[in-house]
């Protein structure tokens, strides 16, 4: 990825934790990349106070960052009794979450654990890095189609399964 960051580029950036939560790595990182002149998308986990397909993007008060808030039409329970359909679910959110970006996005970065969307590569963006800042169940150990995993942890690392992408 050398040179990639040479240039404005458009990000999505997904996160367990929501914007205006105490601020983590995921929040720092979304800082600054917008000041770097970047144009990041900060998505939250899904809203679930009410069901429904709104995705809505608001602005932040840091440059250059922009935050997504989305619904989802079906219970969220769904994740803990029938995995796959949750799953198959939010492959379909991912595509909505990119319409309401309206633009093309260079790269999907996703610091997700709880594997909310196991497959990076329904956002189409041009570079998909998963980036897992906790240990992961062998159960639900996903690389989720990523080119790269990033890690501060080796155990977190340990935790995924070979799937011949670049670690570090």
């Amino acid at each position: 990825m050398e040179g990639f960051f040479g240039q404005p580029r458009t990000i999505l950036l997904i996160s367990p934790q929501r914007w205006d939560a105490p601020a983590v790595s995921k929040h720092h990182y979304a800082r600054l990349l917008g000041e770097q002149g970047h144009h990041v998308f900060f998505v939250e986990p899904p809203d679930l106070a009410a069901r429904g397909t709104t995705v809505a993007i608001e602005r932040s008060v840091a440059t250059g960052v922009d935050v997504v808030r989305y619904r989802i039409p079906f219970p969220y329970r769904t994740k803990f009794h029938a995995r796959w359909l949750f799953q198959s679910l939010m492959n379909r959110t991912a595509p909505r979450i990119v319409r309401a970006v309206g633009e093309p996005i260079d790269l999907v970065w996703d610091f997700d654990d709880n594997l909310l969307f196991n497959d990076l590569r329904r956002f189409s963006a041009g570079r998909r890095v998963f980036h897992p800042v906790d240990n992961i169940a062998p159960e639900l150990s996903s690389a989720k189609h990523a080119q790269l995993i990033l890690s501060n942890n080796e155990a977190y690392m340990a935790s995924l399964p070979p799937c011949g992408r670049a670690r570090y």
